[in-house]
């Protein structure tokens, strides 16, 4: 099945680290997963470091009702969704769309959106989510863990929201 999602960028450049201190706050960690509190979402989310050092977050978004996926990759892949289609695929499973270029210190990226808040929980028993970009070789990330994670973020999301 083909979905496809708008892939909304918001730049990152400027925003000190003090403020991205008071967004996100240590829940605890599963599945070697970190699971955060996003106080301005008013969700959870877990968070990996991946190999090449990409950036993988999946979570809630409470106040816009909705659920996301963010992928940061460092500038030095070469990366630039800029103006370029990408394609997600989770298990078989597509999205397309458009890429708009979001940038914070050395690395590019940004969010896809999804308009289910609880799509976090539709990876728990998914293996491995790709990532295709224009002009570039797939880029394969496992999602080992993300059943534990998920157990995490739904306790998170009781305990510092209370949903």
């Amino acid at each position: 099945m083909k979905r496809t999602f708008t892939l909304a960028l918001a730049a990152l450049a400027g925003i000190s680290t003090a403020s991205l201190a008071q967004t996100f706050e240590p829940y605890g960690e599963a599945g070697g997963w970190r699971v955060l509190a996003n106080t301005k979402m008013q969700g959870c989310l877990l968070e990996k470091r991946m190999q090449d050092n990409i950036d993988l977050q999946i979570g809630i978004n409470k106040v816009d009702t909705r659920g996301y996926l963010a992928i940061f990759a460092p500038a030095s892949l070469g990366i630039s969704p800029e103006g370029g289609s990408m394609m997600l695929d989770v298990d078989g499973e597509s999205y397309t769309g458009t890429a708009v270029d979001i940038e914070r210190p050395d690395y590019v990226g940004g969010y896809f959106w999804f308009n289910n808040p609880d799509f976090i929980y539709d990876l728990e028993n998914k293996n491995t989510l790709t990532l295709m970009v224009e002009g570039r070789d797939p880029i394969a990330i496992s999602l080992e863990g993300t059943k534990a994670g998920a157990a995490a973020v739904r306790e998170c999301q009781e305990a510092r929201f209370g949903s």
